[in-house]
């Protein structure tokens, strides 16, 4: 099992501060032989990931981009781009080119600080980005926080669902390598291939978005110690589920590409309020301001000022729960779909005449987005729905209900 190198942490948060240049050098140290990480290719050793940085291009500019694929390749670049000192736009893979585009224009952006810029509540189409600045020991104490209640006293994997181009996903992953352990990326949509790792690796903690732990509630002859979700509405139907397979280890963690991790609901909380986000995690400030959640943390890509999640929310005694967006975003999947855009783009079909496109609650997914067509020459809902992936994101399903024009 890989071990924390604690003096090597140190120096490398002393040498670049708390950011992807310093996480570089901690991962990269320590025993050779070590596995950082297993995915469709197999077992990592740290001495093979070593060399496979080492190999890597010298990036040409000041901003990387990497392209979110859920293996060992989106690691290796970000260590590459870490070591180099640069900044790194994690993108869904496919569309680097308008990412990189939007955010090199970008006034402002400053000299490369190994920063992390990650698409925000723009999804769909071209994301907005969202920068990691250079972190403080601010950090330290909710970092330290999970670490006791997830890690501590457990030896074994962590067992990512969540894409890196997600931020839940790159945060589990970046953050379960910093602190020494290995790291399991099965391929994503391949239940067998999730299923063998699973059997391979016996992961002690597992990371994933609602709708996944319906996956991982199928899988035979495995108890995780520590389940953690977020990023998407945990239901009833869901959490039962998963509460009813693996008993009580659930941990509901919540927060935004902005704010950064935010609040935690453990076991206790979530059997006391189902689908509840918990209490602030040590070191960060929660309000709710007007009916809306606002959050002060070191995580937050705007440090030193409350930061807007974009939800409302509520106290129930010491819990905070969601009431839903305040904007006209649906999070589907854990993935935020602009309703507005979806208009738009539907709207600017030549068969479309007019259109209503609204978001429904879904037990499984969170929210489903379904559009009223009305059309004005044939065309299918197939075509539609391809449409929307051309011109909204590759992401994005809509249910559609088409409706011919009155003669």
């Amino acid at each position: 099992m890989v071990g924390l190198p604690w003096p090597v942490s140190v120096r490398a948060a002393v040498r670049h501060g708390m950011n992807l240049a310093a996480l570089a050098e901690v991962v990269t140290a320590g025993p050779g032989d070590d596995i950082v990480l297993v995915d469709r290719s197999g077992p990592m050793s740290r001495r093979d990931l070593v060399t496979a940085v080492a190999g890597s291009p010298t990036p040409s500019g000041p901003l990387v981009t990497v392209e979110g694929h859920h293996d060992r390749s989106s690691v290796v670049a970000l260590l590459a781009a870490g070591m180099h000192g640069r900044d790194v736009a994690v993108v869904h893979p496919g569309v680097e080119n308008a990412v990189q585009a939007g955010i090199s224009g970008r006034a402002g952006i400053g000299a490369p600080r190994g920063r992390v810029w990650l698409g925000t509540t723009g999804t769909t189409g071209t994301p907005r980005q969202s920068a990691r600045p250079r972190y403080g020991p601010g950090l330290i104490r909710p970092v330290a926080h999970l670490w006791r209640r997830w890690l501590r006293g457990r030896q074994g994997p962590v067992l990512v669902l969540p894409g890196l181009d997600h931020g839940y996903g790159l945060g589990f992953t970046l953050a379960s390598l910093l602190l020494g352990r290995t790291v399991l990326l099965p391929p994503r949509g391949e239940p067998a291939a999730l299923a063998g790792i699973v059997a391979d690796w016996s992961p002690v903690v597992a990371v994933a978005v609602p709708p996944q732990l319906l996956w991982l509630t199928e899988l035979q002859q495995w108890s995780p110690e520590v389940v953690v979700t977020g990023s998407s509405p945990l239901s009833a139907e869901v959490q039962q589920t998963a509460t009813t397979r693996f008993g009580p280890v659930l941990h509901n963690l919540y927060g935004s590409t902005e704010a950064g991790f935010a609040t935690m609901a453990d076991p206790a909380d979530l059997a006391r309020r189902p689908g509840c986000v918990g209490r602030a995690l040590p070191g960060i400030g929660v309000r709710v301001v007007d009916g809306r959640v606002v959050v002060h943390s070191p995580f937050a890509t705007h440090r030193g000022r409350w930061v807007p999640t974009g939800d409302h929310g509520h106290w129930e005694d010491d819990l905070l729960v969601l009431d839903g967006r305040v904007d006209r975003v649906a999070v589907v999947n854990g993935v935020n779909v602009d309703l507005t855009e979806v208009h738009a783009a539907l709207t600017a079909h030549p068969a479309v005449e007019s259109v209503t496109v609204t978001a429904d609650p879904d037990p499984v997914a969170g929210e489903r987005v379904r559009a009223d067509v009305r059309i004005s020459e044939p065309v299918t809902a197939e075509a539609l729905q391809e449409w929307v992936h051309r011109t909204v994101g590759p992401r994005v399903s809509v249910a559609m209900s088409l409706h011919q024009r009155d003669s």
